[in-house]
């Protein structure tokens, strides 16, 4: 069963671009996912890119490329990403854990 068919359109684009928007930093952080999706570079997402940037996000979710996202592929998604921000294994991530990733991404740009 697909997650995102069974839902209204506007929840489904959300559940696709909600890494962007969780990835929003504070006041003078860099806005390196929001930079990721400005492709041509003009420091605004047009809605091309915004598509693109969730299509990128679906793909990436999508694991056996049958075109849907299964609540298994979902999920497998998630706890991907806590594995990779969860540094020492309890199973949670803390601030510091997130504030080292994201100073080690942005240094890795």
């Amino acid at each position: 069963m697909s997650l995102l068919p069974s839902l209204p359109r506007r929840f489904a684009m959300l559940i696709l671009t909600a890494p962007l928007l969780l990835a929003l930093p504070a006041r003078g952080q860099d806005f390196g996912a929001l930079r990721a999706a400005d492709t041509n570079g003009d420091n605004a997402i047009s809605a091309e890119e915004a598509r693109l940037s969730a299509e990128a996000q679906f793909a990436r979710m999508d694991s056996n490329h049958d075109g849907q996202v299964s609540q298994a592929e979902f999920v497998d998604s998630r706890l991907a990403l806590l594995a990779a921000l969860d540094t020492d294994g309890n199973g949670s991530v803390s601030r510091s854990e997130m504030r080292d990733h994201m100073l080690a991404a942005r240094k890795a740009r």
